[in-house]
């Protein structure tokens, strides 16, 4: 560390919590450490933290394309509420260590009872015994079984966030592009915390921060060497993220990072490309923080977690972005039985953070399934539609391209002339919706 970055680092370090300091100084290299020490490091960190009772723990095998990845289910006992979403935890550690089911309790079952929301934690195989992609082939297997037997579980599988600190937020950003590039499955969230955005370690807070934060230029350097398979791998958006050609279309970001992480300004970077492509996106630089958590600011950073994924997953959402925008046509097949009358045309009303909208529904019985014209500039196109019943609720959804990228899904029950339901937009939460006939 050069003399200047070397008095910066004494001024900062001397006005925080002095106890942080000394466990950020007393953290040894490492590549002193070893991945047995690191591994040993992250289990006795995991022994150490209490867990959130009141969530039931069972291990299932899922099959990947390695063998069975083994996996903790966490549920919170006693809910009775609407169907819960999915947080798929992909777990910290430098690539190299942070695996084993018991590792994470603490914080799966504080997110599961507070959220709250199904918790899946895979217990992805570790590098350098299985290199780079492998542990991230297991995490894609889990999140598509998610996605494929998660309604069999009682869970909403329409609704999965996927996130995790370093190593996790490295393979969230991966898997959440996966998804897009293979058109399934939605992802509601990504909670990228603290995490490797670029392999190549050359953004200017690498140099900033290089030594003496905790977590040093050199360590990650160490574990990005035990990850990827060949030098090559660096330039693979699937290691660096912040490589792949475009983000658009990606699921809305949580991004926290520490204001003194070496991978602070790479985090940074990501955030505003996102941004940037028209993707939601909430980036919160942590005050007196390097890699490791501050005690002084830990809690907060889990209070924006767990406020992201009740929004996004948990059974009431809390967030808005924008009024609902011009959208396009929906792809739902119907099935089940009609609901009274459904046939003719509907005045609906929505009211969303932004204000009133409004927007025409005409309803028709085509070939026994029932489909429907949105006709209103407000918030709807010239667009056919294809509405699903089921004993009496109907629903239909609409991708939104304008401001963002998210789907609109409307659920509605008819009485006579009357219709009542909401409009949920994954990561933005609810609106309720009313209509009438006219």
């Amino acid at each position: 560390m050069n003399e200047k970055y070397e008095k910066l680092r004494e001024a900062r370090l001397a006005k925080v919590n002095q106890d942080y300091r000394g466990m950020i100084e007393a953290i040894p290299p490492l590549r002193t450490l070893g991945i047995t020490g690191m591994r040993a490091a992250f289990e006795g960190l995991g022994a150490s933290r209490e867990v959130t009772p009141g969530v039931s723990q069972r291990d299932v095998e899922i099959p990947g394309p390695h063998g069975p990845v083994p996996t903790r289910i966490y549920t919170p006992d006693g809910y009775t509420g609407p169907k819960l979403g999915v947080y798929v935890h992909t777990h910290a550690g430098g690539f190299v260590s942070g695996g084993g089911l018991d590792t994470w309790n603490w914080m799966n079952t504080m997110l599961a009872a507070r959220v709250p929301c199904i918790v899946v934690a895979p217990d992805f195989r570790l590098p350098p015994e299985h290199r780079f992609p492998t542990g991230l082939d297991d995490c894609w297997a889990v999140v598509n079984w998610v996605a494929a037997q998660g309604e069999a579980h009682g869970w909403d599988a329409g609704r999965i966030a996927v996130g995790g600190g370093c190593t996790g937020g490295n393979f969230a950003a991966v898997l959440s592009l996966m998804a897009r590039d293979a058109g399934r499955p939605k992802i509601s969230l990504q909670i990228l915390e603290s995490w490797l955005a670029d392999a190549h370690g050359t953004a200017p807070s690498h140099e900033e921060f290089a030594d003496g934060y905790g977590l040093r230029h050199e360590d990650n350097e160490f574990v990005v060497g035990n990850y990827i398979a060949r030098e090559a791998d660096r330039d693979d958006w699937r290691v660096s993220p912040l490589q792949v050609t475009s983000v658009a279309n990606v699921a809305p970001a949580l991004i926290t990072v520490g204001e003194w992480d070496i991978l602070r300004d790479e985090d940074i970077q990501y955030g505003e490309r996102l941004k940037a492509a028209g993707v939601p996106v909430d980036v919160h630089v942590i005050p007196e923080t390097g890699h490791f958590p501050n005690p002084d600011h830990a809690e907060h950073v889990h209070e924006l977690h767990i406020k992201g994924l009740t929004a996004a997953i948990g059974p009431k959402g809390t967030y808005s972005i924008a009024p609902i925008a011009a959208v396009q046509a929906a792809t739902d097949e119907s099935a089940g039985t009609a609901p009274s009358r459904p046939d003719g045309k509907w005045m609906l009303t929505v009211r969303t953070p932004m204000g009133i909208k409004t927007d025409e529904l005409e309803l028709r019985t085509v070939a026994g399934k029932l489909t429907g014209t949105q006709s209103s500039p407000e918030i709807g196109t010239h667009a056919d539609l294809v509405i699903k019943v089921d004993r009496g609720t109907i629903s239909w959804s609409i991708p939104v391209t304008r401001p963002v990228k998210l789907t609109l899904q409307f659920t509605a029950q008819i009485d006579g002339d009357a219709m009542t339901g909401t409009v949920k937009a994954g990561f933005f939460g609810k609106a309720p919706l009313n209509g009438r006939r006219v």
